[in-house]
């Protein structure tokens, strides 16, 4: 995760950036269970029900994701961008949630257990016009789990599963930010 200049337009990097894909899901999974849920684990949520979500833009940040399929071991890498002509404020780059898609809605693949509660707290970041954060994670549960500032205490439960995943960036008013993805393991 890291602070990045995308250049005076605010260009994505090289490539054609996708917002999201807006097909119904082939493979929808049953409610995720984990075995750790017995060891109280607590499912990261930085987005709240009534949030108001929308995908790839928002009044002066958009966010892109590369493809919008992925195997298990590949790597994505998301950015948020200021798309504005004026600085903007968010967050840290902390506060984002991985999502499956599932018969329950969208869940949360991270968590944590017991004694490993997280804190946050609300600090702003400056984002110039042409600014903002970008993520690059790896689909292993490894990989998602050392995404996170304090990867000791994040584990990924249950296993990564074939389906329609979504990257939420949550330290944005008035809306979060999302991406839709497709992943196959």
């Amino acid at each position: 995760m890291s602070r990045h200049s995308f250049g005076q337009r605010g260009r994505l990097g090289r490539g054609i950036w996708r917002s999201s894909t807006r097909r119904r899901p082939e493979n929808v999974p049953a409610e995720q269970h984990c075995e750790e849920e017995e060891e109280e684990f607590d499912r990261i949520r930085y987005q709240d029900e009534d949030d108001e979500l929308v995908y790839g833009d928002a009044d002066e940040f958009a966010l892109r994701v590369m493809d919008l399929s992925y195997e298990y071991g590949e790597s994505a890498t998301f950015e948020l961008v200021n798309t504005s002509s004026e600085a903007q404020v968010t967050s840290t780059n902390t506060r984002w949630n991985l999502q499956l898609y599932s018969e329950n809605g969208w869940e949360e693949v991270r968590g944590t257990i017991e004694d490993h509660r997280l804190e946050h707290t609300d600090e702003e970041v400056s984002q110039e016009p042409g600014s903002g954060f970008s993520w690059t994670i790896e689909f292993t549960e490894d990989g998602i789990s050392e995404a996170g500032p304090v990867s000791d205490r994040i584990v990924v439960c249950p296993e990564l599963q074939t389906g329609r995943y979504r990257f939420v960036y949550t330290g944005y008013a008035p809306a979060d930010i999302a991406v839709q993805f497709d992943f196959e393991r």
